[in-house]
């Protein structure tokens, strides 16, 4: 008979663990939240109602930028995202969905920053990734075709001659799927169209 041996897990695999751990959102007591937290919805600012720990008065500002960009709180031992709080603050519920910083920087959470969103919709909205050449939102270089193509919500949707015949097919696209998550999307083709015509 076959002995038993336990399975063995890297180091790097517990601090891979942890690091997707921190960035998952904790489930939302609220009636714990109103007491813990104060929101000013014109700031965005969040402060702790309460003292959470002896180095930290009440009214102090409540969390911190964390490695995505967003404010993360940590509280007994939990971590809650500053714009989720926020939002049940305000509306005395929490958002069903994903919370979506309109004017992309994630560290402003004043309520007229934030709408509830899917996960497309706030893909759509999102910043340029870091490996992102094109400057606009969805376009990419084919090497193999060595011409631009686009992709959609995960669906590769055509090639192109150009970029901006690209970037105007993409943003097409972007209306279709969700035009009032499409504004930066548009912002983005405008400074790129007038960059282009002074290149």
């Amino acid at each position: 008979m076959p002995t038993f041996r336990p399975r063995r897990f890297s180091v790097g695999f517990f601090l891979l663990k942890m690091r997707l751990n921190q960035h998952r959102p904790t489930a939302m007591d609220g009636d714990l939240l109103r007491k813990t937290f104060n929101y000013c919805a014109e700031t965005g600012a969040l402060t702790w109602k309460i003292s959470p720990r002896a180095d930290i008065p009440a009214n102090s500002p409540a969390g911190a930028k964390a490695q995505n960009d967003y404010v993360r709180v940590e509280y007994r031992g939990k971590a809650y995202m500053a714009h989720r709080i926020a939002w049940l603050l305000h509306y005395a519920g929490a958002p069903v969905g994903l919370i979506d910083h309109i004017n992309g920087n994630k560290c402003d959470n004043r309520i007229a920053n934030l709408r509830e969103a899917s996960k497309s919709e706030n893909g759509i909205n999102s910043n340029l990734r870091s490996h992102n050449t094109s400057g606009a939102t969805g376009v990419s270089w084919n090497k193999a075709r060595k011409k631009w193509q686009i992709k959609v919500a995960g669906v590769w949707a055509g090639y192109f001659k150009t970029k901006q015949e690209a970037a105007l097919a993409a943003l097409k696209k972007y209306e279709e799927l969700s035009p009032q998550f499409s504004d930066r999307v548009r912002e983005r083709l405008d400074l790129f169209a007038k960059e282009a015509a002074h290149a």
